[in-house]
């Protein structure tokens, strides 16, 4: 390996060419920086940088590890931003990257997309063990080890010649091919294998360089190549892996480069490692049994690989015996009762697959297959024909087409095995109406061989002389179209023509078999090898030859009718024109019009009787041909009322008549008869059963039985449809639901549960057979069903509504309240037994007299709200009814009341009343309903009556608003005279006219008038300041024409308390004198008196309604007081 170095320009200054800077022992930048300084000579003081081409500084450790690669270009300059001052040159590397070899199988074999190319990658192998062999003297054995177990591994050995390490190291190069190889200065014991063989035979099938390797890393990720030759002792041994490739990059060493071990025979202590027990049993085992060889190990076997190899071993080692089939049997091939193998050129090649995978062994070789495609081709034809084609300037081509005739009933020509899983009803009628391509289908006519193994992407469907005859005047052929599908051929190249590197398709054959001007020659090959050139006519006369020696056809008898068109036919160029026969003769047998016949290989299997027989194409009386249709009308009648075509080959010539009659009758006996309803987990409903509304129904089980009491899915016989169920729930008229259940022989026909039934009234739940197909149901088949009517009634009440109110409503008058119930389906419900709603308003109290139900309406009667309401116009309140037995928030409503009815009388204030004597009463009385409110009826006469004095007063009050006022005549209570009490009065107030209303009693007391009510004279006594009262009726004495003076007056009240004279001077008067002195007055004095009068008076007259007077007689001198 090269010392690690870069190369360092000096840009600082000037051009200085570039100097070669060892790496060796420098492991960090500071190192690094030192080497520069010797290397270069460079003051340690000098400032500068390092960077890359790229100008990124290195200018640490890490930058270091990161950008030094080795044989790189570095700048030292002054800064990273400055100018290169001269141009500088920087090596570069492009060796492939590693990718290339490694993934190569998975670029090459992207083609294979759609099916697995992991054979295809395995036949690289075997044609690089192939070429090894081709000069074995004995046998040419080719051994595929596949242990698939812990640590997958797959082997080829090969008995071959070897390979000496130069030419190991050759295989090792990616593209090295044989060409090269065999350059001056390469292997001396390669060489062509160039001898004429039949088919190309010459195993010269190790080609490119390249598919070993691309096939190794496609199968796995590592692989080991053993080999010894014949003339040298040691083994040669070299290793390949993704692994190594990665590593060997991180590391940056160089990735395609390697050591090739040479060791002894059978030396396996070098694997010590765990994970080679297979290999070293392997060397162990085969290489001393062997004088040459040469083995493949590939290792890393993906999963998917192993999983494919493990599930489909018969069909991919079948893909290798189609593959190498001529070299495996010869050029001649697989034939039938060969026991044999062909001798020389082919040296007993023998190719064994070896299989482990667990517990599992299994050993196949590859000759005993013979299922192969090519085997299958040459055991079912009857006749050959050989041919070659000279391609000027290119190459020859053999050439061998085999005829696969028509027998009976069906085509011989081999089905593909990978596609019999998948012909379907329309191969059939394809089949009926494209005889031209029945048979091949849509395969082409050759697969190509090159250099005897098949190149399996290249096909090619005919050559020019194998195109169909043009027809004759009259519009027929000599042979029928139908021929040229039967035929099955191989084209086999050498090397002449070119094939890609993956050996999957050809790259020029089909190309130069089509070119036109090209002057390609074609001729016969005769059994004595004589070629003859009008391959043409010869080609047609052995296919003429094949179609009346080996084709076995059907012969109709009696035509009815010519030149018809059928619009049934899908494809218009196959209409017209049709020929109707009323009998053919089939495999010694007739069949007529009429006739029960049966079909096979159809799906369903049908029974019918014959209506007619029908031929395309224009044909005079009786005719022979390969194919044609039996018209059907189809048996029971009772089930199918439906004509079907169908192919001759799908008659069953084996079935007797008797036994379809049979057929026929037990297909009736299976038609469905009845069905059994079962409810398998409760909820059930019967005929004519009411269920509640919400409850739910089911789930149905339904069973279709027949005439035998089975259960059955489907419909008998050649309609074979499915039956189904269909249930369809109806209220009114109207559809409520519809399902349709599917046939299960599990649980039947199963319907899930109806959870809601929303709807009240008649229900009818109808279970009916059905065929979805209408169109494959005939008119006269009846189907069975069962029709379930069951009523449904309203569930329990979970909701209510409150009629408006039409209000306002006086206190304690009676209303009524309606509610309205429902389910929860919003149904009409009824109040259920044992419910009474709950009336509730904040501040209001209610009584109900009753409720009544009718139908899902709740009236609650006699209602009565006593609330106190905060004014005579009304007070709403929010009533909230609540039923106990119904789950729903309250409901509320607007409930305005308004005072109500006369109910009670009160006084106000409460309490005695107190009246002052000789003023009238002043008594409020509030007229209340039965909550307290002040009533608004204003029709109202109150009369309140006094007791406990005499000739009191009676009084009458109008109630306004809920209030009377009583007032009216002065309460004049005379026991007041001289005495100081109180006195008790009873008044009893009532309604006028109106018993309902209980009469109230309350305490009047009558106290003592305040007002004057007596007038006192004094006179001052004479001689003292003394003065005397004057008695009533006392005399006054005194002489004629004199005046009496020293009279003073006192004004008591009726409880002889003076009053004021100040406040009623104004009032009093006196009868012997008019001028009055208003001060002496207020001074309680009276004016002199006169002498010589006979009476005199003291005078009050106040506001009052009365007057107070005092009178003296002088004559006798008695002082009479009068009021």
């Amino acid at each position: 390996m090269e010392d690690p170095l870069v190369y360092v320009y000096d840009r600082r200054t000037g051009d200085k060419p570039e100097e070669r800077v060892s790496l060796e022992g420098v492991s960090d930048f500071r190192s690094f920086r030192r080497k520069l300084l010797d290397t270069l000579a460079i003051d340690a003081s000098d400032e500068f940088v390092v960077t890359n081409s790229s100008r990124q500084e290195i200018n640490d450790d890490s930058s270091y590890e990161d950008l030094i690669v080795q044989g790189g270009t570095l700048y030292l300059l002054e800064s990273t931003d400055q100018e290169l001052l001269a141009p500088t040159d920087e090596r570069i590397d492009y060796v492939p990257h590693y990718d290339t070899l490694v993934k190569s199988g998975i670029y090459e074999y992207y083609a294979s997309e759609g099916q697995n190319p992991l054979p295809y990658a395995f036949a690289e192998l075997i044609d690089n063990a192939l070429t090894a062999t081709a000069k074995n003297e004995g046998e040419r054995n080719i051994d595929l080890f596949l242990y698939l177990e812990d640590s997958p591994t797959i082997c080829v050995f090969d008995n071959g010649r070897g390979m000496t390490s130069k030419q190991l190291n050759h295989w090792a190069i990616y593209r090295l091919s044989k060409f090269l190889r065999n350059k001056p200065g390469g292997d001396l014991n390669e060489t062509f294998l160039q001898e004429k063989t039949p088919r190309s035979l010459n195993s010269d099938i190790s080609y490119f360089g390249v598919g070993g390797k691309q096939a190794i890393f496609f199968i796995g990720t590592a692989c080991r190549m053993i080999s010894k030759t014949r003339h040298c002792g040691d083994v040669h041994e070299l290793s390949m892996s993704k692994d190594e490739f990665e590593a060997k990059e991180k590391e940056r060493k160089s990735v395609f480069s390697g050591r090739i071990r040479n060791r002894r025979c059978g030396d396996s202590s070098h694997l010590q490692q765990t994970g080679h027990e297979i290999l070293k049993k392997l060397i162990e085992e085969q290489e001393k049994s062997r004088d040459q060889f040469t083995a493949v190990f590939i290792s890393g076997i993906a999963e998917k690989n192993v999983q494919y190899l493990t599930k489909n071993f018969v069909a991919w080692s079948r893909q290798l015996a189609h593959i190498y089939h001529y070299y495996l049997h010869g050029p001649q091939g697989n034939i039938m009762g060969r026991k044999e193998r062909a001798s020389s050129p082919f040296k007993q090649i023998s190719i064994t697959i070896h299989m482990k995978a667990g517990r599992d062994s299994t050993e196949l070789s590859l000759h005993q297959i013979d299922d192969d495609m090519q085997t299958r081709y040459i055991r079912s034809a009857k006749a050959t024909f050989d041919f070659k084609v000279d391609v000027p300037a290119v190459g020859e081509v053999e050439g061998v087409l085999r005829y696969h005739p028509f027998e009976y009933d069906h085509e011989t020509y081999p089905v593909l095995l990978e596609a019999e899983d998948e012909q379907s009803d329309t191969e059939d009628v394809e089949d009926a109406i494209q005889p031209s391509r029945k048979a091949r289908g849509n395969r082409a006519m050759f697969e190509c061989f090159w250099n005897g193994r098949l190149i399996p992407y290249t096909t090619i469907d005919g050559l020019e002389f194998c195109e169909p005859s043009k027809p004759s005047k009259r519009g027929s052929t000599t042979i029928p179209l139908e021929c040229y599908s039967r035929i099955s051929g191989c084209l086999f190249t050498n090397d002449a023509f070119q094939v890609s590197t993956n050996k999957l398709t050809f790259i020029d054959l089909p190309v130069k078999l089509r070119e036109r001007g090209n002057n390609i020659m074609y001729s016969v090959v005769t059994p004595d090898g004589r070629p003859i050139r009008d391959i043409r006519k010869h080609f047609h006369q052995w296919l003429r030859d094949c179609h009346e020696n080996f084709d076995k056809e059907v012969q109709f008898v009696d035509q009815m009718e010519t030149d018809i068109r059928r619009d049934d036919v899908e494809i218009k160029r196959r209409q017209h024109p049709w020929c109707v026969y009323q009998k053919i003769e089939l495999d010694g047998k007739i069949y007529q019009t009429g006739d029960l016949v049966r079909t096979c290989r159809t799906n369903p299997i049908v029974c019918g009787r014959v209506i007619k027989f029908w031929l395309y194409g224009r044909h005079d009386g009786d005719t022979f041909a390969n194919t044609g249709e039996m018209e059907l009308q189809q048996e029971p009648a009772v089930l199918y009322n439906d004509v079907k075509f169908y192919p001759l080959t799908k008659l069953d010539r084996l079935m007797e008549e008797e036994e379809i009659i049979r057929i026929i009758k037990e297909e009736e006996s299976r038609l469905p008869k009845k069905l059994e309803v079962n409810f398998p987990e409760g909820n059930e409903v019967k005929e004519k059963t009411k269920l509640v509304c919400g409850k739910p129904v089911g789930p149905v089980q339904v069973q279709v039985l027949n005439g035998k009491g089975e259960s059955i899915g489907r419909l008998p016989g050649v309609l074979g449809k499915k039956l189904s169920v269909e249930q369809t729930v109806m209220c009114g008229g109207k559809e409520i639901c519809q399902h349709v259940g599917e046939y299960s022989s599990k649980w039947f026909y199963w319907f899930r549960m109806i959870g809601e039934l929303r709807n009240l009234g008649a229900h009818s739940m109808k279970l009916q057979a059905v065929v979805l197909d209408t169109e494959k149901q005939p008119s006269s088949l009846r189907l069975p069903s069962v029709t379930i009517n069951f009523t449904v009634t309203e569930g329990p009440a979970t909701a209510f509504k409150i009629a408006p109110l039409e209000g306002p409503y006086k206190v304690g008058d009676p209303f009524q309240l309606q509610l309205e119930l429902f389910d929860k389906f919003n149904n009409p419900a009824r109040l259920p037994p044992g419910s009474e709603p709950q009336l509730s308003a904040a501040g209001v109290s209610f009584a109900v007299k009753d409720g009544v139900t009718k139908s899902n309406m709740v009236t609650i009667r006699g209602v009565v709200a006593t609330a106190k309401v905060n004014s005579s116009s009304g007070q709403t309140f929010k009533l909230k009814v609540t039923v106990s037995t119904v789950q729903h928030e309250p409901e509320d409503t607007s409930l305005r009341l308004i005072p109500g009815l006369p109910h009670s009388l009160e006084c106000v204030p409460a309490g005695p009343v107190n009246v002052e004597n000789r003023t009238p009463l002043q008594l409020t009385v509030h007229v209340k309903d039965i909550s307290g409110n002040l009533t608004t009826d204003s029709q109202l006469t109150l009369v309140c009556k006094l007791s406990g004095a005499d000739s009191l007063p009676i009084y009458r009050a109008t109630c306004n608003s809920g209030i009377a006022l009583f007032t009216g005549e002065d309460i004049v209570v005379k026991q007041f005279s001289g005495r100081k009490v109180t006195c008790s009065l009873q008044a009893k107030i009532s309604v006028l006219g109106n018993d309902q209303i209980s009469p109230i009693e309350e305490k009047i007391l009558v106290t003592p008038s305040l007002s004057p009510s007596k007038i006192i004279i004094y006179r001052l006594i004479e001689g003292s300041t003394m003065r005397k009262q004057l008695n009533s009726e006392q005399e006054v004495s005194a002489p004629v024409g004199t005046t009496i003076e020293g009279l003073s007056f006192a004004v008591l009240d009726e409880a002889g308390k003076e009053v004021d004279v100040k406040l009623v001077a104004s009032s009093v008067k006196v009868n012997w004198t008019n001028k009055l002195n208003l001060e002496s007055i207020r001074a309680c004095l009276l004016p002199g008196i006169p002498v010589g009068s006979t009476r005199c008076f003291v005078q009050y007259t106040g506001n009052c309604h009365y007057s107070l007077s005092v009178s003296y007689v002088l004559s006798r001198f008695h002082l009479v007081s009068q009021r």
